[in-house]
């Protein structure tokens, strides 16, 4: 994706396509090459990611940060790295911004922005997974139900005994937590979720 640019004004491109399509819970690495275009002075410039959700209805920024420009003329390489958690996975649409708030008033706004489309390829036939398997420390839940609210977790040894007894407030549809297991014994163990619809899922997973 490619945008004209001006004088004194920025362009953001990238090899990627504007469509992200997500196949697993790795973070995404998204490149993108942002030129300066004889820049009159230093510019130190915020640059904004955020995302859609509920079909556009509630836009939520997931990450933000700083730039730095010389005068003259600048291409600055970089990876922005989206954990694919909370908000991320609930969305359908992910931007990134440079100056949203148009603080550099010669920096055209089409020239600072790059939209993609996201699809979300794991939800297919999955209502819920943890990983990874085994799990050394940290055991990631993901949940894809339209059951909001709280959720007993419980994980039992392969004896039978209560090992884990706590509670999770599941807040979206898509929902990802985490769960320390850092103080487990090596072994098979079985983790069980009770959602407020009454509803009760069991995965096993080992602990390395």
């Amino acid at each position: 994706m490619l945008r004209s640019c001006d004088v004194n004004d920025l362009k953001l491109s990238t090899t990627e396509s504007d469509k992200i399509t997500l196949r697993d819970f790795s973070t995404l690495e998204l490149p993108v090459l942002i030129e300066g275009f004889n820049l009159k002075t230093s510019y130190e410039v915020g640059y904004q990611i955020s995302v859609t959700i509920n079909n556009g209805l509630d836009k939520k920024i997931i990450d933000q940060g700083i730039l730095n420009f010389n005068a003259g003329n600048n291409k600055v390489e970089k990876i922005f790295s989206i954990e694919l958690k909370d908000e991320f996975l609930n969305s359908d649409n992910l931007k990134i911004e440079i100056d949203p708030k148009n603080y550099v008033k010669e920096f055209k706004e089409n020239n600072n922005l790059l939209s993609y489309s996201v699809v979300h390829e794991y939800r297919k036939d999955l209502s819920g997974i943890i990983f990874p398997n085994p799990a050394d420390e940290i055991l990631y839940m993901y949940l894809n139900n339209p059951v909001i609210g709280k959720i007993k977790v419980r994980v039992f040894d392969n004896i039978g005994r209560l090992v884990i007894s706590s509670f999770i407030d599941k807040k979206f549809v898509n929902d990802l937590t985490s769960i320390d297991v850092a103080n487990l014994s090596p072994g098979v163990y079985y983790l069980i979720t009770d959602s407020e619809d009454k509803k009760q899922n069991t995965y096993p997973f080992i602990k390395k």
